[in-house]
């Protein structure tokens, strides 16, 4: 929040936001001539020491298994289901559903970890697995409910990574 700009005539229209970013405000000016808590500039480790990429740390990150679905066949079976009796005609084009959550994998889960802070390293073997039940089942979709099929997943992978936030894993028990 830059004191100089205009922020509570941006958000004047909405009122729960305007009512936060007064909070942070007052905040903020209680906090401003105070020392900070930690002076410490020790670093804990140097960075030019660091030699693995960010994919390679990651791909060593063990998540339990426990927290990856097992069974959300039913479920994509009708997140790929035609949306309507015209798209379900014989001759329609379609497509291929485990590569468009191949295709759409990394968009899925930026957009879920915006909406819920889920890390996206974490959703990444979720989607693999439902890439690889996709692949089994050979799904596939109408062209014309591409937009629809997006938004669905995108839906569902929010409500997985809701109940890992609440819940500890993915599927609620």
């Amino acid at each position: 929040m830059d004191p100089a700009s205009a922020w509570r005539e941006v958000y004047s229209d909405s009122p729960t936001a305007l009512k936060k970013l007064e909070y942070c405000d007052a905040v903020m000016i209680g906090l401003r001539d105070r020392d900070p808590d930690v002076t410490n500039a020790e670093l804990d480790l140097d960075t030019s020491e660091i030699r693995a990429t960010v994919q390679e740390y990651y791909a060593q990150v063990d998540i339990d298994s426990g927290t990856i679905p097992h069974s959300l066949d039913g479920d994509l079976r009708m997140i790929f289901a035609p949306r309507s009796p015209a798209a379900a005609t014989e001759g329609a084009p379609a497509g291929s559903a485990p590569h468009l959550l191949r295709r759409q994998k990394d968009a899925l889960a930026n957009a879920v970890y915006t909406w819920t802070g889920v890390d996206p390293s974490l959703l990444q073997p979720v989607l693999q697995h439902l890439i690889g039940r996709a692949a089994e089942m050979k799904l596939t979709y109408r062209l014309a409910d591409r937009e629809a099929i997006l938004v669905s997943l995108t839906g569902f992978l929010t409500a997985l990574a809701m109940n890992h936030v609440y819940k500890g894993t993915f599927i609620a028990r």
